[in-house]
């Protein structure tokens, strides 16, 4: 997955607006979007430990 092939970069890429398009990636890649080599749940979920709990419901 790139950045730009989920569309959160603007059309006309300038730096300074350019650093809110990064942190949305960021933000969709480590916190919304699931990632099947870690069971199918989000970096942060990971990070915080509760695969556990997210499995069992």
């Amino acid at each position: 997955m790139t950045m730009s092939s989920l569309s959160v970069l603007p059309v006309s890429f300038e730096f300074s607006k350019g650093l809110g398009g990064s942190t949305k990636f960021v933000q969709l890649y480590n916190q919304i979007r699931l990632h099947s080599v870690i069971g199918y749940i989000t970096p942060a979920d990971k990070l915080a430990g509760i695969e556990q709990e997210i499995y069992s419901e």
